[in-house]
């Protein structure tokens, strides 16, 4: 028996929360609207991550992902965990605090359109994935650009979206038995931006983080 199919226009997204893995979100910006938290972590001296409470956007990418998961879920409460600087450098130790972080304020799914292809993190990411979903979030995780193996994209823990050619505003297409498991739009669209602005590009590119 096929399971019946979503008509994901109903769907506005009421009451989940969905944490931003990235550069920070602009919530000034008029397409993109309230964001209901945040915080912002970066490698600090030594072995440490330090954290603050600005998650502004220096960037764009983050605002952008915000901008199109508003569009498809209007109403979801937005969180910002910025991990990236304004030259979108991070490092894999504010990443594996941001998945924890997210564990901890009961996010019920996170976005993370950046990964890194060094294995020697892998173990790290994979362990704090490992956590968020034994606490019931849902973590998507952005392909790298090249199509290389990178985490947490490829982590079994983790759903994969790559780019692809998709009608609809709402269209995916699923593949089973692939460690990249969704292939969403990739055609050109506008996307928000610092300041208010709007760019058009035809995807928002996966991140690297060292």
């Amino acid at each position: 028996m096929k399971s019946p199919k979503l008509n994901f226009s109903n769907l506005t997204g009421h009451g989940i929360k969905v944490a931003v893995v990235d550069s920070g979100i602009d919530g000034s910006h008029p397409k993109v609207g309230s964001v209901s938290g945040g915080i912002s972590f970066r490698i600090g001296p030594g072995a440490g991550v330090a954290c603050s409470t600005d998650f502004s956007d220096p960037a764009g990418h983050g605002t952008a992902c915000a901008g199109l998961i508003r569009k498809i879920a209007p109403n979801v409460e937005l969180y910002a965990i910025r991990v990236f600087d304004e030259t979108l450098t991070a490092g894999d130790r504010a990443l594996v605090a941001a998945i924890r972080w997210a564990v901890v304020q009961k996010m019920d799914i996170v976005n993370l359109s950046l990964g890194t292809t060094d294995v020697t993190s892998r173990e790290a990411i994979a362990s704090a994935c490992k956590e968020a979903i034994k606490a019931g979030l849902i973590l998507i995780a952005s392909e790298h650009n090249s199509g290389l193996e990178s985490y947490p994209s490829a982590l079994p823990e983790v759903i994969g979206v790559t780019a692809g050619s998709v009608s609809g505003q709402y269209g995916y297409i699923y593949r089973t038995n692939h460690a990249i498991e969704i292939i969403a739009r990739g055609d050109e669209q506008r996307l928000c931006w610092t300041d208010g602005r709007e760019i058009v590009q035809d995807r928002v590119f996966n991140r690297q983080i060292s």
